[in-house]
């Protein structure tokens, strides 16, 4: 199994964060994604972005937990973005209510 990594990366200004994540996301990271969710929500960051990329694979939990920030950050007019290269990991997150 892969190790996860995140790294976080200069995303335009103070507003703005973004987190280059590797290996596998499952469930032993719901805590650690839940956490740093929270800690996005908490510094009022206006556009989150989510380096997919090299992530080989991403858990169901993880993908809720995910969905339902994007959500939270659509109510407060804000945005999180998502780059991603496998189009598994895409379906994952897909809220075709969001």
């Amino acid at each position: 199994m892969a190790k996860t990594s995140f790294e976080r990366f200069d995303a335009g200004g103070p507003r703005s964060a973004g987190f280059r994540v590797s290996g596998t996301l499952g469930f032993h990271e719901n805590t650690k994604v839940e956490q740093l969710v929270a800690e996005c929500l908490k510094r009022e960051f206006e556009h989150v972005v989510f380096d997919f990329s090299a992530l080989e694979s991403l858990g169901g939990g993880v993908a809720r937990i995910l969905r339902g920030f994007v959500r939270q950050m659509n109510e407060l007019g804000r945005v999180v973005a998502f780059v991603i290269a496998s189009d598994v990991i895409q379906e994952f997150l897909v809220d075709k209510e969001t």
